[in-house]
């Protein structure tokens, strides 16, 4: 950040870092950001009785959404993987943008959908199997949840990888191939969701775990209504393949 400091400000990078108004500004702007994806929420709710002015909204709530998973994959080095696992989430309110103003055909959607299915869990895989360095949350989710032990849990999370794999390769083919491999990526989405306020839960501070877990799983929804939402598209659509 220290360049854009220096072009756009008259500050020193150590000014910028230790102002408290610039710390205000951050704040608020946080706030605003949280304000923002409120209106979103409202918006997709009543999208089919709101005047397309109001679906722009929807359209600035994915790019601040996409401005989020940059920072995610700057924390992350810059990780390739980072950014693209969110696709499916950024991705999201823009499919419902173009579907609700009918600027989409049925094949492209179909074929949108698959291409933020396949990238979304491909990058989820690389980081299961070990490409990118494991998040340790992977591993204490699945030693919390599934009663394992470090090494069985890296095994596991190596097998759900190369499922990970499969369900993108599972995309090129016909509808018989690729259904059965979507609703495991919706089962899967699902429990990789609800993992979050699963193996993070405890009974005797309810309140404080699903205060701090519930919107981890809740932000993740996309990962299986997508691939949920797409076998009844394939269902009810005589495309065969992509």
């Amino acid at each position: 950040m220290s360049f854009w400091v220096r072009l756009f400000t008259d500050l020193t990078w150590k000014e910028y870092v230790t102002s408290p108004e610039v710390d205000e500004n951050i704040q608020l702007l946080i706030i605003i950001s949280g304000w923002l994806y409120v209106a979103c929420l409202l918006i997709s709710i009543w999208i089919k009785k709101l005047p397309k002015p109001f679906h722009y909204i929807l359209l600035i709530g994915a790019l601040n959404l996409i401005i989020l998973a940059f920072l995610y994959s700057k924390e992350k080095f810059f990780h390739f993987g980072q950014f693209f696992e969110y696709v499916l989430q950024f991705g999201s309110p823009i499919l419902l943008y173009l579907i609700v103003n009918q600027l989409i055909t049925t094949n492209r959607l179909i074929k949108l959908m698959k291409i933020g299915i396949g990238v979304t869990f491909s990058c989820h895989g690389l980081y299961a199997i070990g490409y990118y360095p494991r998040p340790e949350s992977f591993i204490a989710m699945t030693t919390n949840i599934l009663g394992l032990n470090i090494e069985n849990a890296i095994l596991f999370l190596k097998v759900a990888a190369i499922l990970d794999f499969l369900i993108t390769i599972s995309l090129f083919f016909n509808k018989k191939i690729v259904i059965p491999f979507l609703a495991y990526a919706a089962l899967w989405g699902l429990a990789t969701s609800l993992a979050r306020v699963w193996s993070n839960f405890y009974a005797d501070f309810w309140i404080e775990s699903l205060h701090q877990w519930t919107h981890e799983t809740i932000l993740r929804f996309p990962h299986f209504l997508i691939p949920l939402a797409l076998i009844l598209l394939l269902k009810n659509n005589q495309i065969a393949k992509i």
